[in-house]
């Protein structure tokens, strides 16, 4: 059954692209009625928490290939991995501007704001036309993931060690295994 759903999702990958641009307006709306609905406001840790939920989603498909993992589910996630990180950064720039503490000064919140600030170039990046632009230095761009894995990190920590903390500590410790797993072998 699960491999029924991946195939359909693998051969029709192009139509279902254009639900993650409903959902980016549906993002859009948020963000501005923010600005006149303060009610809404209170949805910026679920925005949180989407965005790192969706953050673990980009990374799982780079830790599987360096694993050899070679699932049906993990070519899903390969095809869509553009698309998840384009709404992580969304989710977390939403996230940012209802919790209203863009130019706090606490460090958790500057951690938080640097990530954003290089998630951002990732963002105006994930295009076919900077790929083809940069070239090499388009991977080399993306790889600043990793610094920003670090920053998320310390962000959550500090301010809900909980169970999403821990399985983004878990997606930690399995990327660097991942990296090391091939030298090793």
């Amino acid at each position: 059954m699960i491999n029924y759903i991946c195939n359909f999702l693998i051969k029709y990958h192009q139509k279902f692209i254009y639900l993650f641009f409903v959902l980016y307006f549906f993002i859009f709306i948020i963000i501005v009625s923010s600005f006149y609905l303060p009610i809404i406001s209170r949805f910026s840790k679920l925005f949180g928490q989407l965005s790192l939920l969706t953050y673990i989603i980009t990374l799982v498909p780079g830790m599987a290939l360096r694993f050899g993992l070679n699932y049906p589910i993990f070519t899903v996630l390969r095809l869509y991995r553009r698309h998840f990180g384009i709404s992580m950064f969304l989710f977390a720039l939403t996230h940012m501007v209802l919790s209203g503490l863009i130019f706090s000064t606490s460090f958790r919140i500057v951690v938080s704001t640097i990530a954003l600030i290089i998630l951002f170039f990732l963002f105006i990046t994930s295009n076919n036309i900077s790929q083809k632009m940069l070239s090499k230095n388009w991977f080399l761009l993306q790889k600043l993931t990793y610094v920003t894995m670090f920053l998320i990190f310390i962000h959550v920590a500090l301010l809900d060690f909980g169970a999403l903390s821990l399985l983004f500590l878990a997606v930690i410790i399995l990327q660097i295994i991942s990296f090391l797993y091939p030298k090793l072998i």
